[in-house]
Formats: C-alpha cells, sequence, structure tokens
C-alpha cells in the first residue's frame, strides 16, 4: 500500500496523526492510516474544488472527466480551473483538520 504522498501533505498528515496522539503508533499503522487519510484527502479536495469551478468551465470539465483521469490529474486540473484554488485549498484543510 506504499503510495507517493507529496512531502508537503505528508507534513500536514503527520501533525493530523499528532494532534490524534497516533505518532506514538507502530510504524506499520501510521504508514495504513497516512494512506488512508491521503486518499479521504484527495476526495475531499476534489468535492471542494468542484464546488468552486466557475460555470463557464462546466463543458470543459465534462470533457476532461472523461478521459477517466486519476485522482492527481482531476486535482491539477481543478487548479487550473478555479481561480482562487490556494484558498479553496487552506480551507479544505481546515475543515478537513477539524473532522
Amino acid at each position: 500500500m506504499a503510495q507517493n504522498i507529496p512531502e508537503e501533505i505528508q507534513v500536514y498528515i503527520d501533525s493530523l496523526l499528532m494532534h490524534k496522539g497516533l505518532h506514538i503508533a507502530p510504524d506499520s499503522v501510521k504508514q495504513q492510516v497516512s494512506a488512508e487519510l491521503y486518499d479521504t484527502l484527495q476526495d475531499w479536495l476534489l468535492a471542494d474544488y468542484a464546488k468552486a469551478i466557475p460555470n463557464e468551465s462546466a463543458d470543459e470539465l465534462e470533457k476532461f472527466s472523461d478521459t477517466a483521469p486519476t485522482q492527481e490529474q482531476m486535482i491539477e486540473f481543478y487548479r487550473k480551473l478555479v481561480p482562487n484554488h490556494e484558498d479553496v485549498m487552506a480551507e479544505s484543510l481546515r475543515t478537513f483538520s477539524e473532522t
């Protein structure tokens, strides 16, 4: 289940684990939880980006979605379509950490 989690996201996930007291768990447990959190976080971000896409980009999104992109490709695509994607990501990370 090895995933290539970007370093800045791994730092964020590590801080979540520490906040929840899981930083003392065995490495195998931390790796599994990190991978699961990363997958969930990607879904969370995708949902928030989808809400923020301007209406005039709907056709472009539909065409792109037909190509069956990966989660990472979807996030990158949304970043290009959403003018304030940094704000959307920051708010998404904040609300994710509160769940």
